[in-house]
């Protein structure tokens, strides 16, 4: 077993990033790290955790893992979470969860301003953690996604932008990996698989996510979680896999039967056909008329013509 947490698991990501007083160094390092170089955007600097003690969805599938929502010292939040399979609608999902968060901006300004609110909106952005790509989106590992003018392709506000993460995208090995960003997504997308974290003399952050992710650091109920939330994840792709397996078998025995079943019709077609000559041509060996071939077989007059 790996000495530290799976992230693509519940409890795992919760661990990672989204526990108080644990993880908000970790969350900060990472979204600072992911952030860098893009306009409009301030490190930062602290942030602290909002309901994070639910999942806004719970999926029989368990397609949709733990999220996290957590604001800035400015008052920015910040929605991120991981997605493990495709949605047909995942784009569209990820907008309406983003929007919804400048909604709520509006409800609580009326509470507290007594209906005097005048849409002074905070930043909402959400970070999306993708086990697939995007079909909206192109190949890069990171697309960032803002409003902006199309004349331009200016940026237009900062209400509202996405970071969407297509982990399929990055295959570079350790020694490849330059950037700080390329570091982390390299260990997310192998720590399950890790006995050693990989870059803790050059950084102190990743030597604190050793520390919180190892699985012999677990609290028990943490543990307990942890292990039900790994057998989900390994029944869910059992489960997906046997499907895809059998759904495989039925197209194949569906392709065999109808292809026999052309294949004997064709067969049966081309027997009539090769028969309706052999007699045209005993008839026309006998000397009977073009004309009475024609009528008897249905053959046209060239076709005759052309039978020895």
């Amino acid at each position: 077993m790996s000495r530290f947490v799976d992230p693509f698991t519940d409890t795992g990501f919760k661990i990672i990033f989204g526990k108080e007083n644990k993880s908000n160094e970790i969350l900060k390092a990472f979204l600072n790290d992911l952030f860098e170089g893009q306009p409009d955007f301030d490190p930062v600097e602290k942030l602290h955790y909002l309901n994070n003690e639910r999942s806004r969805e719970s999926l029989e599938d368990r397609a949709i893992l733990y999220d996290i929502v957590c604001e800035t010292q400015s008052g920015h939040r910040f929605i991120v979470e991981m997605q493990r399979q495709p949605q047909p609608y995942f784009f569209g999902r990820s907008i309406y969860y983003v929007s919804r968060a400048i909604y709520e901006q509006g409800l609580r300004g009326i509470e507290r301003e007594k209906d005097k609110w005048d849409y002074g909106l905070l930043p909402v952005i959400g970070v999306f953690f993708c086990d697939f790509h995007v079909r909206e989106l192109g190949k890069e590992l990171v697309q960032h996604v803002r409003l902006c003018d199309t004349a331009t392709n200016k940026p237009v506000g900062n209400l509202m932008r996405y970071a969407f993460i297509q982990l399929p995208m990055f295959r570079k090995k350790e020694h490849e990996c330059l950037t700080e960003f390329d570091k982390w997504i390299y260990i997310l997308k192998n720590m399950s698989k890790m006995q050693t974290m990989p870059f803790t003399s050059h950084r102190d952050i990743f030597e604190r996510l050793a520390s919180v992710s190892n699985v012999a650091a677990l609290t028990p109920d943490e543990r307990r979680q942890y292990d039900y939330d790994v057998k989900k994840s390994r029944d869910y792709h059992a489960e997906m896999g046997y499907a895809r397996a059998t759904a495989r078998a039925e197209g194949l025995a569906e392709g065999r039967a109808e292809g026999l079943a052309e294949g004997r019709a064709e067969g049966r077609a081309e027997g009539r056909a090769d028969e309706i000559k052999r007699i045209a041509s005993n008839m026309k060996h006998m000397g009977i008329s073009v004309e009475t071939i024609e009528s008897v077989t249905g053959l046209s007059v060239t076709e005759i013509d052309n039978i020895q």
